[in-house]
């Protein structure tokens, strides 16, 4: 999904009137390539659970003149971008949850219809909701915005809010009778009238900053939440080294070249 997103940005760009970098120099447009591509594929779980390790380091010893420092906190804020839906308000992130599942589900559906045996998450008859939840908040969520906050101590607001939606959910989850989604296919019953978008969403006053975000050191593991990129679906092929991009796949691009003189699946050097 992610090699797909670039080269969904790779197309974009590659269209006429919106390459928004073809006044870069040859070096600076394969740098440019570079960082777009490491910084949506960080987005990958995979990717962001192998790196991990690195980027705790950064709140350690940060230097802001070494270059693989600052692309390890560039994959990191995006991978907090990526998963930001689990810091909004209850309301907002149940409404989330049931339109992520409802996608989960139907992929499901025509996975079965196709003959295959869908992974559990995606089964509507397998995934208990609460639990896939809590353990992604777990195993993902909660160490990615506590390093987020390690490092930036006044993240504090988004990282109490993932936490205060994991509670919710361990709160909720003796309410489901059932797997998947309920039989009216939304989580309508969960929005009863007491429940209100958390306080700690609630903006601050500047005057009156966040609390700090008390936690035990960040740490992240593989679970199977870990996503791989199986051969043969990628839209994006990396031959050699770093600045040789080869799209393939259907409807990637009009024929206009990526770089001035240089087309999809040259060597841009």
């Amino acid at each position: 999904m992610e090699r797909h997103h670039f080269a969904q940005a790779i197309a974009i760009v590659n269209s006429e009137g919106c390459n928004i970098f073809e006044t870069f120099s040859r070096k600076d447009y394969t740098t440019m390539l570079d960082l777009i591509r490491e910084i949506i594929l960080a987005t990958d779980m995979a990717h962001h659970i192998k790196i991990f390790p690195e980027i705790q380091q950064l709140v350690k010893a940060y230097n802001k003149d070494n270059i693989k420092h600052r692309n390890l906190l560039l994959f990191l804020m995006m991978t907090t971008c990526d998963l930001n839906d689990q810091t909004k308000g209850w309301v907002t992130t149940i409404r989330t949850a049931e339109l992520i599942y409802k996608e989960f589900f139907s992929q499901g559906d025509l996975e079965k219809a196709m003959g295959n045996r869908p992974i559990d998450m995606m089964d509507r008859d397998k995934a208990f909701v609460p639990d896939l939840q809590i353990n992604f908040m777990e195993h993902i969520c909660i160490p990615t915005y506590n390093l987020l906050n390690d490092i930036f101590p006044k993240a504090a607001l988004p990282c109490l809010q993932v936490k205060s939606n994991h509670e919710e959910w361990r709160r909720v989850a003796p309410q489901f009778t059932f797997t998947g989604l309920p039989s009216s296919g939304n989580l309508d019953f969960l929005m009863k009238p007491e429940i209100t978008d958390s306080p700690a969403a609630a903006p601050c006053c500047p005057r009156h900053p966040p609390p700090p975000c008390p936690h035990p050191p960040a740490t992240i593991t593989p679970t199977a939440w870990t996503l791989d990129n199986p051969p043969g679906e990628s839209l994006v092929e990396r031959q050699g080294d770093a600045s040789a991009y080869s799209l393939t796949g259907r409807g990637i691009g009009s024929g206009v070249p990526v770089f001035p003189g240089v087309g999809f699946g040259d060597r841009i050097s």
